[in-house]
């Protein structure tokens, strides 16, 4: 149970890593 939700986690922290990541690459090639 807790190895989900680590993993559930660590999959929601990336997503959100790989969207800012994404956002600050569109906000400099405006």
């Amino acid at each position: 149970m807790g190895m989900d939700i680590n993993i559930s986690y660590l999959m929601m922290t990336a997503d959100i890593i790989s969207l800012m990541l994404l956002g600050t690459l569109y906000f400099f090639l405006l």
